[in-house]
């Protein structure tokens, strides 16, 4: 459960990079990719069919712009992290979202907690995770891959 926390932290973190493109000295730069060997987090979300709206809210009003105005070091959690949407409802009217950390980055900080707190004070950093956790139909399922090497080699 805490290894699921701290994904989530990330990919909701990381999740979703602006664009696909990381911020380099006032530049656009697209990040890097997972080489060979390299390891990679893949979190799927499950929200509730009622809950779609305020878990994008969370994602791309609140944590995501929060996050990419954090230092360089934790802010590359973000530029390193892209989320998948739904293009359409599940069977049972949920909605799934994946978070790809791509390439995870070996010691950085991906506890959602701990990064809530990095942006916000106490009482909103409380009130944002609870809003986030609340949008869940079921707990989150993570997956630790590690990048093949490519087909096209």
């Amino acid at each position: 459960m805490k290894r699921i926390l701290m994904i989530v932290a990330l990919m909701g973190t990381a999740l979703l990079a602006s664009d696909g493109f990381a911020q380099s000295k006032g530049k656009q730069a697209e990040p890097r990719q997972a080489v060979e060997g390299d390891e990679i987090w893949v979190v799927v979300n499950t929200i509730k069919a009622d809950k779609r709206e305020q878990f994008e809210k969370w994602v791309f009003e609140i944590f995501w712009p929060a996050g990419m105005k954090l230092p360089a070091k934790e802010r590359a959690v973000f530029e390193q992290t892209r989320v998948l949407r739904p293009i359409k409802a599940n069977a049972d009217g949920t909605w799934t979202y994946i978070y790809l950390m791509d390439p995870l980055i070996p010691g950085a900080e991906y506890n959602i907690s701990r990064l809530l707190k990095r942006m916000f004070d106490e009482a909103k950093a409380q009130e944002y995770g609870r809003m986030m956790f609340e949008t869940y139909a079921k707990p989150q399922t993570s997956y630790d891959m590690k990048q093949g090497r490519s087909l096209n080699q």
